[in-house]
């Protein structure tokens, strides 16, 4: 032990700052004597003394950033993680001379970051009993300290880390109370870094769908929204993606405030970069998807909600944003007051070039869509003097049952009193396809 080789306390820290500089080279880290140190400086962190504990801190930073796999598992598991995070905003607020001292010899200016980051990058640490135990008081570190106030940041980084690709420590977070925790903290309009941070923690948990019926979900959604309406640019992308995992759960849908959501996703849908637009695409599709009366909000709102789907539908490079726009389409066309608005006859056209596309990515949105539109005989007409009909025809075959269902129907309506586009069909080898595949399909298909 460091602290039994030396009575005087300043060769304690002196020798630990002699450490931190020697373990900054790569090849010294390779000598077998310094698994030796490990042990004396993680029991050297629970000191009594603030320059102890800094200076081993900084000896532990320069070995994880320097050494082994081995190494920063022998780390991990020398109980270091836990009074590294009782460090975690201490120093730099009320010892600033320390963090000088430490600039001096070119050492980290806040250790107890770098000794985490490093560990937490390792699956064996993030996966481990470690991990979901440092879990609380992280979560802890949210509250505001008037004396760290540099460790919410810190925590929010090292458990967005931890969240990453974990189930069991995205439900270890919320049984410590991070839902609640990040929440409030949004409620206090932190700077435009630290509250897309938070948001972006908060999405990745809601990721998990046993977390979205959490008690905390609809004050989280409600701290959303007012992101969207008054949150900075990258911010708002951020709540919208948030929400959309949020609106898997139909009791954050039902809510006062998910319709409260509509006006700022539709004008970020309107005005919004690509990656924005599909980000309110999202966000809205999850929303009004079987709820006609949303969608019908979302047409009356501005009156332009179709307007900017069909600027996406025939403008737009990326397919899948005019994927996203077909199928929000899709659930508009549901209602009969929309399929009837000349907007919506304009989409016909960018839809059947969406078919042709070759991409079977963006087909089947695209030709439910357009099922949906032929409901209006005004549409049907356009549509029959398209040259779509063969096109449907060969995507009845094959095992996507929703699009065959969707193409038979299309082709039902535009049949219908059209004997040329009856013709059509059958020239087009529709008969020989629904005989193969007449027993084979589902009840609602055959």
């Amino acid at each position: 032990m460091l602290q039994d080789q030396y009575e005087d306390s300043e060769s304690v820290w002196t020798c630990a700052l002699l450490l931190a500089t020697l373990f900054q080279d790569s090849m010294l880290v390779q000598s077998p004597a310094i698994m030796r140190t490990i042990p004396s400086l993680a029991s050297l962190l629970k000191s009594d003394k603030i320059i102890d504990k800094y200076f081993a801190a900084q000896s532990l930073a320069s070995l994880v950033s320097t050494g082994s796999r081995s190494i920063q598992l022998a780390i991990a598991n020398s109980g270091a993680v836990m009074g590294t995070i009782a460090m975690i905003g201490q120093i730099e607020s009320t010892m600033p001379n320390l963090v000088a001292m430490a600039e001096e010899f070119k050492l980290a200016d806040n250790p107890s970051k770098i000794i985490l980051r490093s560990l937490f990058e390792l699956e064996d640490v993030r996966t481990s009993a470690t991990a979901r135990r440092s879990i609380p008081l992280l979560v802890d570190l949210l509250k505001p300290m008037p004396d760290r106030q540099g460790a919410p940041l810190v925590a929010l980084h090292l458990l967005t880390q931890l969240a990453e690709g974990s189930e069991t420590n995205k439900v270890a977070m919320a049984e410590a109370g991070v839902l609640d925790a990040l929440t409030k903290y949004l409620s206090l309009s932190p700077q435009d870094s630290t509250e897309t941070t938070i948001i972006n923690l908060l999405r990745i948990l809601y990721t998990n769908p046993d977390l979205l019926y959490h008690e905390s979900s609809i004050s989280t959604s409600n701290q959303l929204v007012a992101v969207l309406r008054l949150g900075s640019r990258n911010s708002r992308l951020n709540a919208a993606r948030t929400l959309q995992n949020l609106f898997d759960s139909e009791n954050i849908r039902d809510t006062e405030v998910a319709w409260q959501a509509i006006p700022p996703l539709l004008d970020m849908l309107e005005s919004g970069t690509e990656t924005e637009q599909q980000a309110a695409l999202g966000a809205l599709i999850k929303l009004s998807s079987g709820n006609i009366s949303k969608a019908s909000a979302l047409f009356d709102v501005e009156g332009t909600t179709l307007e900017s789907l069909y600027k996406i539908l025939s403008f737009s490079s990326s397919l899948e944003l005019k994927n996203d726009a077909a199928q929000l389409c899709y659930i508009l066309f549901e209602n009969s007051t929309i399929r009837a608005s000349p907007i919506a006859s304009e989409c016909l056209q960018p839809l059947i070039s969406l078919m042709t596309s070759g991409s079977t990515f963006v087909v089947e949105p695209a030709v439910r869509a357009l099922n949906r539109l032929l409901d209006e005989e005004y549409n049907a007409e356009i549509a029959a003097t398209s040259e779509v009909v063969d096109l449907l025809v060969s995507f009845v075959p094959g095992t996507n049952h929703q699009l065959s269902e969707a193409c038979i129907g299309a082709l039902i309506k535009l049949g219908k009193d059209r004997p040329n586009c009856k013709l059509e069909m059958v020239k087009a080898g529709i008969i020989e396809h629904v005989l193969d595949m007449i027993l084979d399909v589902p009840v609602s298909v055959s």
